[in-house]
Parts: C-alpha cells; sequence; structure tokens
C-alpha cells in the first residue's frame, strides 16, 4: 500500500492493512535476495464480477498474472490465506509452480478434516488438543496437501511442494523459554520465507533512505510517482547486494548506496563501472593512477585579461566553501577540479562519464 488520501480513481480502502487507505500494489518478490521480480497496481480491471468463470477468482488472476514471466521453472510460491485455494494451487502446478501458503478454513472442502480439532470458530490450544497438535490430509485428485496445526491458534497450511509425511523441529517461545515442537515441513518453510514482502516494503518506507512521503502534497499524481521512485530505489539495492555479497572489497552499505545513486542521477552519469566501458555508452574508461592534476598556465584566459589564468567551474563534489571556480584541472580527463576534488572525483561514479572541456583540452595539449 501506498499512503494516499488524495481522491482518485485508483484509492483503494484496506480496513485490516497498516496503511488503511491509498494505492494497492500486487508485488511478487523473490525470498532469498528479496527482489521485486513483477509488481501489479490494483487498477479494478480485475474484480469479483468478471473473475466469476475463473475457480481462483480474482485474487487467483492477480498471482497468474504476476508469475507470467516465471512460468514452467519450478519455482516455489508462498502467498497468505487471502490468495490461496485449491483451484489456483492446480492451476500454478501445471504451469510448472508449486505453491506453500496458509489457507482459510472455508476454503477446504474436506469438512471432515477441519472438524477434527472442534467446530469451534477459531480454536486455541487446550488439553484436547495441545500446542504441536498436528493432522494432514492428501487429496488425490486435487494433488494438494493440506496440513492443519495447532500454534498459537488453528492454522491450516495448503501445500503442493513437500510430501505428506515430511516433518521438521519448529522452535517456539514462552515465557522467555525456548523449546521446540514437531510440526509439518511445509510450515517451517512457510515462516521462513513468507516475509520477503514485507521485507521489500519495509526497506522502500524506510525514511532514511526513501522519497516517498517526505513533504506534503495534495497531488496524488506526485505521491505515486516518487513511490515509484522508492520502488526502483530499494529494487536497485537489492540488486546490488544480490551482486555483490556483504563483506566483499568496494561494497557499499545502504547510505553509501543511496548516495552514489543520488549523483548518477543528479550528475546524469551511469552507476555501474561496467557499464562505462560498454560499446556505445559514454567514453571510454581509463586508469585513475594515470591522471595528473595541472594549473592553467599564466596569460590562458585571453588576452584582454593580461596574465590572468583561466577559469572554469569545478566538475567535482568537494569544493571549498565559496570556491565553485578553479584554474586547476585534470590534464587527461579535460575539466577543472580542485585539488580537493581531484581525488574524490576519481573514486567515484562520475569517473570517466563528464564530458571534457574544449578549452581545457586546448590549453592542456602544450603543458606537459
Amino acid at each position: 500500500m501506498v499512503r494516499c488520501c488524495s481522491r482518485f480513481p485508483l484509492r483503494r480502502l484496506c480496513p485490516n492493512k497498516p496503511i488503511k487507505v491509498g494505492a494497492k500494489f500486487y508485488v511478487l518478490v523473490d525470498y532469498a535476495t528479496k527482489i521485486c521480480i513483477n509488481i501489479s497496481m490494483c487498477d479494478g480491471i480485475i474484480n469479483s464480477e468478471n473473475s466469476k468463470d475463473y475457480e481462483w477468482g480474482a485474487a487467483g488472476r492477480r498471482i497468474m498474472d504476476l508469475i507470467e514471466f516465471v512460468k514452467n521453472r519450478y519455482h516455489r510460491l508462498y502467498t497468505d490465506n487471502y490468495y490461496t485455494n485449491i483451484a489456483l494451487a492446480q492451476e500454478l502446478r501445471r504451469c510448472g509452480i508449486y505453491l506453500c501458503g496458509t489457507i482459510r478454513k472455508v476454503m477446504i472442502p474436506f469438512k471432515g478434516f477441519t472438524e477434527v480439532f472442534g467446530a469451534a470458530r477459531k480454536p486455541k490450544p487446550s488439553r484436547n488438543n495441545p500446542k504441536g497438535k498436528w493432522a494432514c490430509v492428501y487429496s488425490h485428485s486435487h494433488q494438494v496437501t493440506i496440513h492443519a496445526m495447532m500454534d498459537s491458534s488453528l492454522v491450516y497450511i495448503l501445500d503442493t511442494v513437500f510430501s505428506s509425511h515430511e516433518s521438521e523441529d519448529i522452535s517456539r517461545r514462552q515465557a522467555d523459554e525456548l523449546f521446540s515442537i514437531e510440526g509439518p515441513k511445509a510450515l517451517n518453510y512457510y515462516n521462513s520465507y513468507m516475509g520477503g514482502v514485507d521485507q521489500w516494503d519495509q526497506l522502500r518506507t524506510n525514511r532514511a533512505y526513501s522519497v516517498e512521503q517526505v513533504g506534503k502534497t495534495h497531488k496524488w499524481t506526485v505521491t505515486l510517482f516518487l513511490s515509484f521512485i522508492s520502488m526502483a530505489a530499494s529494487n536497485a539495492f537489492c540488486i546490488y547486494k544480490a551482486c555483490n555479497p556483504t563483506g566483499s572489497e568496494g561494497f557499499l552499505d545502504h547510505t553509501e548506496f543511496t548516495l552514489e545513486l543520488i549523483d548518477a542521477l543528479y550528475n546524469n552519469s551511469y552507476l555501474t563501472r561496467e557499464s562505462r566501458s560498454a560499446p556505445g555508452r559514454g567514453h571510454d574508461i581509463v586508469s585513475a593512477s594515470t591522471h595528473v592534476i595541472r594549473q592553467a598556465p599564466e596569460g590562458s584566459r585571453g588576452e584582454a585579461h593580461g596574465n590572468r589564468r583561466y577559469r572554469a567551474e569545478c566538475r567535482g563534489t568537494c569544493c571549498p566553501a565559496g570556491s565553485k571556480e578553479t584554474t586547476y584541472g585534470c590534464k587527461q580527463c579535460g575539466i577543472a577540479l580542485h585539488p580537493e576534488c581531484f581525488n574524490p572525483f576519481h573514486e567515484s561514479f562520475k569517473f570517466g562519464n563528464v564530458k571534457p572541456n574544449p578549452k581545457w583540452v586546448e590549453i592542456f595539449a602544450d603543458i606537459n
């Protein structure tokens, strides 16, 4: 959800969400890298009225749209009980996707199975149904397994990933005491990998890095635009972390990555070093160790200025206070740089992506 209280056609009301009013998005996230694979906005085109011919309903149609790019790759998909139903599990299986997710009691067609833990609407642990009690049923006709386990409350899991008899120890805490109970393997994996969307959303809305909701505006277009920027930036950082493991040489943390991203966008430079040496992209990159700083010679400003040296605006970001123009520059890059900006510039992402100043190239051509 993207918070937006303005009146616009795409506004949705979700009373059970932390953000109750705003634009709603459906997101498919890789749980290992937290990279957003696909995203779809709730625009009202898919609704319950035009989804009556689909056994998996409107929510299932949203899922089928999101997994369009990953069909027949045999990935595991984890969903919550809003989306999960048996018809969706069968359709995903035909598309080469395995499903594991919580399912609502009313969506389970095996009535005898749902009464194993009693007829209460929301059963809680009791003497007859202690915490850790577990039952499962496998349907040969539907080719799905449904687990029922008494945890803090009764939870149902629909599973097409694991077999019905696979179990694991599940860690639980009660009164500051850690203990383990045996439960279905599907539930353990669901608890481990279900939070990918929430973690990606937290990364997107983190006030330390996000541009979303940084100021008040009544324009819903501005709100959505800033939210798209936040989504793209958070996804870029997740991709960067996946390609550069934490602790590797030159690794940038989230703050450093955000600063480099701002610098690249503000100065219209490429974000990655590899892209700069690609054919047809900017200038060929050269080693910074061969670059030297030089000062423009006297009289280079022109005959009308006597012996004054030529000055130009520094292309670095560490300029002394009150002094943007300088007589110093990099001979190889052909740009103006303060002595204080020379090393930081050649270590930044701007290096190799700034067009040379023709006047500086002409001046430095006669300087050894």
